[in-house]
């Protein structure tokens, strides 16, 4: 596998969430999933009701791990505020008809705008906050030791 298409790099990420061409929605769903420790499928399974914007938290209830809240940057929480405006209940990802945006238009939307799936976007940050982590480790002589 050509793992050069799997990685999105900080720039082609700026460069993406500042398109005016794409929906703001569409962008912002790409900030939340590169900026916070937010799934594919649990964004995809946010509710309205599951957004506290003042605290900019997302109650995400449809995870792995059982209910847990994700805060997010001041950057999505305006975005997602912007969407949801008017809005008392319902997804927060929807399609123009009000029914639930799927995975499938979701990572087709992000193939259509970059050529890399979905899951590129997500990982790519991982990538590099591991790298980030394993580098702060070696200069201090490995994870948990200290240099005698």
């Amino acid at each position: 596998m050509d793992t050069a298409q799997l990685d999105v790099s900080e720039e082609d990420v700026a460069t993406l969430l500042a398109d005016p061409s794409r929906p703001l929605g569409q962008r912002t769903f790409w900030r939340l999933l590169y900026e916070s420790e937010v799934r594919i499928d649990e964004l995809l399974a946010l509710d309205i009701t599951d957004v506290r914007l003042v605290e900019r938290i997302l109650a995400v209830s449809e995870s792995k791990e059982g209910p847990r809240e994700v805060e997010v940057s001041e950057a999505a929480a305006n975005e997602l505020a912007l969407i949801i405006a008017g809005h008392s209940a319902g997804p927060v990802f929807a399609l123009p008809d009000g029914t639930r945006l799927s995975w499938e238009r979701a990572h087709a939307a992000f193939r259509d705008a970059t050529g890399r799936p979905l899951r590129a976007l997500r990982n790519s940050r991982l990538r590099r906050e591991f790298a980030l982590v394993a580098q702060a480790g070696a200069a201090h002589g490995g994870f948990g030791h200290s240099v005698s």
